[in-house]
């Protein structure tokens, strides 16, 4: 490939590609959420706090049974080491669940925590 001059018309395509990268980079740096996660162990009650709202969980590892409170307005959703995703909506408790599991809990506004319960 042989070597051309460089043209005003490049340059300043390079120099509007380098300001539309620079532009995206800083936009959702300045944008980003980051997740909050909380890990909780078995057999203790863990409490969460989002939109002003607290659940609770409560895991215990000999029955494999998890225990929570909510309110109405909040999502769960529940994978356990299988991969399996269960979304909850009025449950109090599931069982046979096996450790490790991930929590998501949201609201209607897209806020969401992730909650680990592991050994």
């Amino acid at each position: 490939m042989a070597a051309q001059k460089l043209t005003k018309g490049r340059l300043v395509q390079i120099i509007v590609m380098m300001l539309l990268l620079i532009t995206a980079f800083t936009y959702r740096t300045i944008t980003h959420n980051e997740a909050n996660v909380m890990t909780c162990s078995p057999n203790d009650v863990c409490e969460v706090n989002i939109a002003e709202k607290t659940v609770t969980f409560d895991y215990q590892e000999s029955s494999r049974v998890l225990k929570f409170t909510k309110p109405e307005d909040l999502t769960i959703e529940i994978k356990n080491i299988e991969g399996v995703l269960k979304k909850t909506v009025n449950d109090a408790s599931i069982s046979e669940l096996n450790l490790p599991i991930e929590l998501i809990v949201s609201d209607s506004k897209g806020k969401s925590i992730r909650v680990k319960i592991e050994k």
